[in-house]
């Protein structure tokens, strides 16, 4: 008798907002390329996690993302949301850019569930004129916080990678493999990219395929919203995708790569 197979993944990153304070030269989301950004409704975001922790058993980091997250103001009642699969939860991140403040409702849903929270405060220097007011105010509330540097000396990683434009970079098959080992987002096993109800290996291949510079392949992305796709099935695509050396948009990408020139983080167009 088949067993339904279990789905454990290190981290996951929600969309829930295409709106941003700022508009990064090279943002990792093509967030400043939308021309009409927009909220997620909340209806969606929640029947989108319902759906995910339904064919997800676990995930070590599950991110709330954006664009800019705090400019949702629904962010409260996500996090709520998503705290009812606390159990299946390492931990709960808020990845902001330190351009604003928490609402006092919001940073009161965070406080009691800081056993399961954490707030990452990207810290860009002039442009991120609230990270450390912000850092403050988190400690004085006891809720975690991590604050990455990415500012004067020391930068995080270096500085930020330019993944590309959408040209074809890469042809046979065994270079899109190399590609895809050489890239610390597949060869870290994913940073599961969802956004619209759909799941997919990175934000660039998202992009692609909505873009339709590559095809909306169904062994390469889940739609979660989809409920005539079994849920056994589901799991067993992203198990397929976790586990693939390579995607269709490898081929189009530079990758985040050791070797990868950096560039100066946050630049703004």
């Amino acid at each position: 008798m088949n067993q339904t197979p279990q789905v454990h993944l290190l981290r996951s990153g929600l969309v829930i907002t295409l709106r941003c304070t700022l508009k990064c030269k090279l943002c990792g989301g093509y967030i400043p390329c939308y021309k009409n950004p927009q909220d997620i409704p909340f209806d969606e975001v929640a029947r989108t996690i319902d759906s995910y922790f339904s064919v997800v058993d676990t995930v070590g980091d599950f991110s709330l993302t954006g664009g800019e997250p705090l400019l949702n103001p629904d962010l409260g009642r996500i996090i709520e949301k998503a705290m009812e699969y606390g159990d299946q939860i390492g931990a709960l991140l808020i990845l902001t850019n330190g351009t604003l403040l928490f609402q006092e409702d919001t940073l009161k849903i965070l406080k009691k569930h800081r056993h399961k929270c954490q707030v990452t405060i990207s810290d860009y220097g002039k442009v991120s004129p609230k990270a450390s007011l912000l850092s403050e105010i988190l400690k004085e509330n006891e809720i975690p916080c991590r604050v990455i540097n990415y500012s004067g000396e020391n930068l995080f990683c270096d500085g930020w990678v330019d993944f590309g434009d959408h040209t074809q970079k890469h042809f046979t098959q065994e270079e899109i493999d190399e590609q895809g080992r050489r890239c610390a987002v597949r060869n870290r096993h994913c940073n599961f990219y969802i956004l619209h109800g759909e799941l997919h290996s990175c934000g660039r291949a998202y992009r692609r395929m909505e873009l339709g510079i590559i095809p909306k392949n169904r062994s390469e992305y889940v739609d979660l919203l989809d409920g005539s796709i079994p849920n056994e099935e589901k799991r067993e695509t992203v198990l397929n995708i976790y586990h693939s050396v390579s995607a269709t948009s490898c081929a189009y990408c530079n990758g985040l790569c050791a070797d990868s020139p950096r560039f100066p983080p946050a630049e703004q167009l």
